[in-house]
């Protein structure tokens, strides 16, 4: 898939459009997707930047996904949509393909590698119809321009009818001109003979044009060539008469002057002699001959006509009545050379869509192998999360008594020191294996999509001094020092205090865990009324700029290797991501080895209460209340 293409994904919930994001970057597309939340915006999107596909949740209120795809239709964007079903609903997919939807995908079968595909087969096949309505838009303008041609025959025919003194002579050429443009219509196929019948009705029609030619122009060559000729005597010294460089017609048609020529014994000599003596023959005394030009412009060629005995057979009336001839030899060529080209078109149109039928059957196959691989890896998802779920709340209940007997020993006054350390010992390490059962809980409700937040009003100030006091003694093990700073008018947020806390204890121990010299330091303050923004920094070992991207994967760790210096399972950060998310807010790093790094999470102020199933949202400030939801 092309790397510039450009995403519109119009979805009014939060989760969808941070899974829709997941999956895109799981597939690896790493080019850029523009989220929206409403139609409205989805259009404002639209008519200022130009997107390669857009992504329309089909479940929009008020029919706006209908909406939608109706308008995209009616402004003609050449822009590719697809349709995100809450189900398999194919009644409501026909009624979107109806108002001019390019695919549907069911959010259940939503996978990186279905939506990367469906983007792409959607993004190709809108591009095809462009295409196709282009060459057809070709044709009609090809089609336009004969009937303008057509036209312009027909006026230059009525002017010359009204200059022209000789009303026989005029009736004859207008009947004449009107013949060619009769044979323009049917024989534009076959243009050596339309050539032909033109230069006998011309010699027919000019009086006391004895003889006829039609030469054009090969651009491969530099040479005339005759294509058309009547009346003439063998060759007349054609050779020279031809030469583009030294004869006649080569002269009219190098000057693209139409003219008139009255042979004498001194003109061309080497033409009249050599001929004379060797052939026994003589060039006509008269010759009348005028530019085949391209209306677009460019020579194409010379149209001649000539008289054997008469040197004054031609005046300026049969110039004139030649030009007129010329003018429709030009538009004949013109029109010929358009419909060999449209009919390459065509031809090479026929032969891709031939190749991109065969390759849509391809990929139909394949879709389909996709799917079925698709539908495998879901079921072995869903185990994976059911076993983990399961194991986690098994591993719980032994766990937990250890720690609680664990802790009823230490409160025995008969241990020794040496009995006492193992006991130690053993209650952290419970601690330890209960802090990863959890986390390994939190992740497989997060990808089962069953974790849901608990809003409720308290103080951001008390929770974050609880916090850090809680793990000031970690911080005093290793010396460190820990400072907490609060620029907060307001400390009162809507949010659930059990994941807050849980976000930043997994930032502050990281903190902690990774610095051995030095300060840490918890920022909390306001951005506007409506957003706050809390700061993790340490003075720790930092995170390269190649790993920085890679820090939020599940199981993801800086140092790999079976020997590293600091433990984990790689799930803090991922979690930590996913919570700052659910709460519609966003989390990023900035951090140089070796001078430690600084985690910024900013979130909003109120995040949405959930009420009989709806969302409502608990606004501090009763200006403005955040429009994201929640899952």
């Amino acid at each position: 898939m092309e790397s510039n293409l450009k995403l519109l994904v119009v979805d009014d919930s939060a989760v969808d459009r941070m899974l829709i994001g997941q999956s895109l970057q799981l597939a690896g597309i790493e080019f850029p997707a523009v989220e929206v939340e409403s139609r409205a915006v989805a259009i404002a999107a639209l008519e200022s930047e130009g997107f390669d596909c857009v992504l329309i949740d089909a479940d929009l209120p008020n029919d706006d996904a209908l909406q939608l795809v109706k308008q995209i239709q009616q402004e003609d964007w050449p822009i590719a949509t697809l349709l995100l079903l809450p189900e398999n609903n194919q009644r409501h997919a026909e009624m979107l393909f109806a108002a001019g939807a390019g695919d549907f995908l069911s959010k259940p079968e939503l996978a990186p590698d279905t939506l990367y595909h469906r983007v792409w087969n959607a993004v190709r096949l809108r591009r095809t119809e462009v295409k196709a309505a282009a060459a057809l838009k070709e044709m009609h303008k090809t089609k336009e321009a004969h009937k303008q041609l057509q036209a312009i025959v027909q006026a230059t025919a009525t002017e010359r009818q009204s200059a022209d003194h000789d009303r026989a002579v005029q009736q004859q050429q207008i009947s004449t001109l009107q013949q060619l443009t009769d044979l323009l219509n049917q024989r534009l196929s076959n243009l050596p003979g339309l050539l032909q019948v033109m230069i006998d009705a011309i010699c027919d029609t000019i009086p006391r044009a004895e003889f006829g030619l039609i030469v054009l122009h090969n651009p491969k060559t530099q040479k005339l060539e005759l294509t058309a000729t009547v009346g003439t005597r063998d060759i007349w010294g054609l050779e020279s008469t031809l030469d583009p460089d030294f004869g006649i017609l080569g002269e009219v048609f190098q000057t693209g002057e139409s003219q008139v020529i009255r042979m004498t014994p001194t003109d061309h000599p080497r033409s009249r002699t050599e001929h004379r003596t060797n052939l026994g023959q003589k060039l006509p005394a008269a010759l009348c001959a005028v530019v085949i030009e391209a209306p677009q412009g460019g020579r194409l060629g010379v149209l001649a006509v000539g008289n054997w005995q008469q040197a004054d057979a031609f005046d300026e009336a049969s110039l004139q009545r030649l030009i007129a001839f010329g003018e429709q030899a030009a538009i004949a060529l013109t029109n010929a050379q358009l419909i060999n080209t449209l009919e390459e078109r065509e031809e090479r149109l026929a032969f891709q869509n031939t190749i991109l039928a065969q390759q849509n059957r391809e990929l139909e196959t394949q879709r389909q192998q996709i799917q079925i691989q698709n539908m495998r890896l879901l079921e072995a998802a869903q185990l994976k999360s059911q076993f983990l779920a399961t194991m986690s709340h098994e591993l719980r209940t032994p766990m937990n008594a250890i720690i609680g007997f664990s802790q009823l020993l230490l409160r025995q006054s008969e241990l020794s020191p040496a009995q006492v350390d193992m006991v130690h010992r053993i209650l952290n390490n419970g601690k330890h294996l209960l802090s990863l059962i959890k986390d390994i809980l939190d992740l497989s409700k997060i990808e089962a999509g069953r974790l849901e937040l608990k809003p409720e009003r308290f103080r951001i100030t008390d929770l974050l001094s609880a916090t850090t006091a809680e793990l000031r003694s970690l911080a005093d093990q290793k010396k460190l020092q820990l400072d907490l700073s609060i620029r907060l008018e307001d400390p009162e947020i809507v949010n659930d205090s059990k994941r807050l806390r849980q976000v930043i204890v997994n930032l502050l121990s990281n903190a902690i865990k990774f610095t051995e010299v030095g300060t840490i330091g918890v920022e909390v303050r306001e951005v506007s009324h409506d957003q706050i923004v809390i700061l993790v920094s340490d003075t720790g070992i930092g995170i390269a700029n190649e790993e920085i991207s890679r820090i939020f994967e599940e199981f993801r760790q800086v140092d790999q290797s079976m020997t590293r210096r600091h433990a984990g399972t790689g799930l803090g950060l991922a979690i930590t991501r996913w919570l700052v998310q659910l709460m519609g807010g966003q989390i990023s790093v900035n951090s140089q080895p070796g001078h430690g790094s600084t985690f910024r999470v900013d979130l909003p102020r109120a995040i949405p209460v959930m009420t009989s199933g709806r969302s409502e949202t608990t606004a501090l400030n009763p200006a403005a209340a955040p429009s994201r939801t929640m899952l």
